[in-house]
């Protein structure tokens, strides 16, 4: 089928979690047989390829709040195109192509259509006299299905219109038997054989909870000495110091064999730190399971949502959301190394894009016929 998929918050300018998706459903759209026209902002520099087979159309580049404007050139390629199907990333802003399209639109939705109480956008909407909350439900009402991760994040009148599924980690890329042995990329890289090497990756939001993983290394560091180490990957700024090495940001291709050195996972999510969260753990956690899929442990939030994707049922692996319980919990988890927690296998059967793709392909043909 002929799939016009929008992306119009995004560009292929640099790697990161909304490129890593758009990536993923639209090698999986070409997977499954479809042609693909992606849309996204133009911007200059070599950025980002689309998978081999892709067609990619872009738009003007405009602020997030000024995305309605790109009206006229969604128009034109539906005009031009004439897809089977509509496929739009919500943004508030956004959702010209599902607002104009005349065939069946999927709203792919990858945070909340809802807003916490005293949100800035619900107060930004007062003065707009609630303009932002009425282009928000016309999309979610056009919209011919709703994809999300959990309903919660919803309006209630439309969640009858949605299919829970969510992202994954590419299983090709994030393979451990495609890397050399962890030692030999230790000794590659400069690191020690012998070092016991902690690694936290991601954007390093505020709510990753990077200052309390901090915070607990310097303990696991006095209990188990220096030859403990933590590898923080992701656009910081800090400087590293004391065993805790800030990498920078490294190409994805390439965090595979990084986490493939590595002893533990910490993924620490501070939710306190996040309102949205308030309404439900909204996020499909790429990276959790991009290092599941490396079958690399991980100590994480204890949140009944990320329990049920790890699977795992000792506590050894969770954490209360304080820095000391964190601690506790990595010289637990680094105690139980010989655990098999089968962690990849999980991922291969319900976490891989490839599952997100097959799901994604069959609710097409659903409404397209």
């Amino acid at each position: 089928m002929n799939v016009l998929y929008i992306a119009s918050d995004q560009n292929l300018a640099t790697y990161h979690g909304g490129t890593i998706h758009v990536q993923a459903v639209t090698r999986e759209l070409i997977r499954h047989a479809h042609e693909v026209h992606v849309v996204l902002q133009d911007f200059s520099g070599p950025g980002v390829q689309l998978p081999s087979g892709a067609y990619e159309h872009r738009i003007t580049p405009r602020k997030k709040f000024l995305l309605w404007r790109s009206g006229t050139e969604i128009q034109q390629m539906l005009d031009g195109l004439k897809p089977d199907v509509v496929i739009e990333r919500y943004y508030n802003f956004a959702g010209e192509g599902i607002l104009r399209a005349n065939v069946p639109s999927i709203l792919e939705v990858n945070s909340p259509l809802l807003e916490y109480p005293g949100s800035l956008k619900t107060k930004t909407d007062v003065l707009l006299m609630g303009t932002m909350k009425k282009r928000r439900d016309l999309i979610a009402q056009k919209a011919s299905m709703i994809l999300s991760p959990i309903k919660e994040i919803i309006p209630e009148e439309f969640r009858g219109k949605v299919k829970e599924v969510e992202w994954g980690a590419d299983t090709e890329l994030f393979d451990p038997e495609k890397f050399p042995d962890k030692n030999e990329l230790r000794k590659e890289r400069g690191y020690d054989p012998n070092d016991i090497l902690l690694v936290h990756f991601g954007s390093l939001r505020a709510w990753h909870g990077v200052d309390i993983l901090q915070q607990a290394f310097r303990h696991t560091r006095d209990t188990l000495g220096l030859g403990v180490k933590c590898l923080i990957i992701g656009p910081a700024k800090q400087s590293s110091s004391d065993g805790l090495i800030f990498t920078g940001s490294i190409p994805h291709q390439q965090l595979p064999s990084w986490l493939k050195m590595c002893d533990l996972a910490v993924l620490p999510f501070a939710l306190e730190n996040h309102r949205y969260l308030e309404l439900g753990f909204f996020w499909s956690p790429l990276k959790l399971f991009e290092a599941m899929a490396m079958d690399l442990p991980i100590v994480t939030r204890d949140h009944a949502r990320l329990r049920s994707i790890l699977g795992i049922k000792n506590s050894d692996y969770y954490y209360d959301g304080t820095g000391t319980d964190l601690f506790e919990k990595i010289i637990a988890a680094l105690s139980r190394q010989r655990d098999s927690l089968h962690l990849r296998d999980r991922v291969l059967k319900e976490f891989s894009w490839q599952a997100h793709g097959d799901h994604l392909d069959a609710w097409i043909r659903e409404l397209a016929g």
